[in-house]
């Protein structure tokens, strides 16, 4: 039973599914590193990215490959945004670019860098668009220490990379055995990220608020 723009959204993962696993690594890798840097990950959703690369995936050996590259940028990425951070980050936030960023978003970072030392509300925020754009640059800019961020933010970043490159494959798979149902395939795929992204918030904030 063929739905609307079907054929055309299946042709897309059909094209994904024949370029090699370590070409699409190479260019996940690469868009993470400018999304992680700070202010781009605001613009170009990293989410988008992951789910697009897993739609090239076929098989475990992929699988491995493509998170690898995906881990690999989200780690440089942030380790280029907090250097940033530290030399400039005071000066950036009071800047005109630092005011368009808006106190709101400034102070929800920072959230996720308080507690104990910071460590796993930092792994948490990979998992939040507008937090995960600012929270490695954050974090140099407060000081905390590079090795207790890269820690925690690598683990989330496995963790989030793991995810949507295996939702992306299996909207990709689905998508290619049953063509007329791709657009299906895609909006559940959607709503699932949604739905991910909005309950670790909700959870987030929950665990945020004073006791």
């Amino acid at each position: 039973m063929p739905h609307g723009d079907g054929g055309s959204i299946a042709g897309l993962f059909e094209t994904l599914g024949g370029q090699p696993p370590g070409v699409v690594a190479l260019i996940l890798c690469g868009l993470l590193i400018i999304q992680t840097t700070f202010l781009v990950g605001l613009l170009l959703p990293g989410d988008l990215s992951l789910v697009l690369a897993g739609m090239s995936v076929s098989g475990p050996a992929e699988w491995l490959i493509v998170v690898g590259g995906g881990v690999v940028g989200c780690v440089l990425g942030a380790s280029g945004s907090y250097v940033l951070g530290s030399r400039w980050g005071p000066g950036i936030r009071r800047s005109r670019l630092g005011r368009v960023v808006g106190e709101k978003r400034w102070s929800r970072a920072e959230s996720y860098l308080q507690g104990t030392d910071g460590g796993p509300t930092i792994m948490v925020a990979v998992f939040i668009p507008v937090v995960f754009a600012l929270t490695p640059f954050t974090a140099g800019a407060l000081r905390v220490p590079y090795l207790v961020m890269i820690r925690w933010w690598s683990l989330g970043s496995l963790g989030w990379v793991a995810i949507y490159v295996t939702l992306g494959a299996v909207a990709g798979e689905l998508a290619r055995r049953y063509p007329g149902w791709s657009v299906l395939f895609v909006t559940g795929t959607v709503v699932l990220i949604v739905l991910l992204a909005g309950t670790i918030r909700h959870k987030s904030h929950q665990s945020a608020r004073p006791q």
